[in-house]
C-alpha cells in the first residue's frame, strides 16, 4: 500500500510540472509591447517566427526576383518587379566580399542602394498561403546578385537548389 501512495504521489507531482510548464509557456514566449496610455500589447513572436520558418523549409519553394529595390524598412525590402511591389523578408546578417555585415549596412551605397535604377536579383524561399477570398506569398531571402556580386544571407543551414 505504500508503494502505491508514493507512485500516485509521484505521478501528481510530475501531472503539476507539467500543467505548469505548459501553462506558462504562452507568457514565457510572449512579449509586451507598450502602446501609450498605460495600456500594453502582448504578441507571441516567437511562435509566428517558429512557425514561419518550419513551413518555409517544409513547402518553401525556390524563386527568384529580378527588379529595382525601391525601399527598405528594417527586415522588409520592398522590390519593383514587372510594375509591381514584391515585399521581401532579409536575413540580419550578410556576407559581402568575406565580411559579415548587418542588414543596415547592406543597402548604405556599397553594395547595394535604394531608389537608383540598380537591377538587382535575389534568390527566395516563396511560402503561399492561398484561402477562398485571397493569396498570401511570403519571400525570404538568401542571395542577392548584384552587378556581378554575389551577396549571400548568413543562415544557420544551408539552401541548395536543384
Amino acid at each position: 500500500m505504500e508503494n502505491k501512495t508514493k507512485i500516485t504521489a509521484l505521478l501528481i507531482i510530475m501531472a503539476a510540472i507539467v500543467a505548469g510548464i505548459y501553462l506558462s509557456l504562452p507568457v514565457v514566449y510572449a512579449e509586451v509591447t507598450p502602446t501609450g496610455n498605460g495600456q500594453y500589447t502582448i504578441s507571441l513572436q516567437y511562435r509566428r517566427r517558429a512557425w514561419l520558418g518550419l513551413n518555409l523549409l517544409r513547402n518553401g519553394v525556390p524563386e527568384t526576383l529580378d527588379g529595382d529595390a525601391i525601399a527598405v524598412d528594417r527586415a522588409v525590402l520592398v522590390l519593383e518587379v514587372e510594375e509591381n511591389q514584391v515585399n521581401i523578408i532579409l536575413p540580419n546578417k550578410w556576407i559581402v566580399d568575406g565580411q559579415v555585415i548587418n542588414r543596415s549596412e547592406l543597402f548604405d551605397g556599397d553594395p547595394l542602394s535604394i531608389g537608383e535604377s540598380q537591377t538587382i536579383s535575389l534568390k527566395t524561399l516563396k511560402l503561399e498561403l492561398t484561402r477562398s477570398t485571397h493569396t498570401v506569398q511570403v519571400f525570404v531571402a538568401y542571395e542577392i546578385l548584384v552587378d556581378g556580386v554575389t551577396i549571400k544571407a548568413m543562415l544557420p543551414f544551408n539552401i541548395q537548389t536543384s
